[in-house]
């Protein structure tokens, strides 16, 4: 039995699709490697202004779920925020 360590990784993209784009590859890797995301723990934060006709779904790849759109995401002690704002 393999016991892997926890990490952390921060995604950013130019573009929703982008950023999907790379979100299924996380997903296939951390299939290919057997271990879990926290779909609790994992959230996105949308900067810029909110669109027409809500916000933009982002999922853990086919049948696996939604992402959390949230309005801010601390990491490492900085704050990330929708409006580009950020405090540390």
């Amino acid at each position: 039995t393999h016991t892997h360590t926890h990490t952390h990784i921060v995604l950013l993209a130019e573009s929703a699709a982008d950023l999907q784009k790379m979100m299924d590859c996380v997903v296939e890797y951390s299939k290919k490697w057997r271990f879990e995301l926290n779909k609790d723990k994992t959230e996105v934060v949308v900067y810029g202004r909110k669109k027409r006709g809500g916000e933009v779904v982002f999922t853990f790849g086919e049948g696996g779920g939604e992402m959390k759109n949230v309005e801010g995401y601390k990491y490492l002690g900085l704050e990330f925020m929708r409006g580009g704002g950020g405090r540390k």
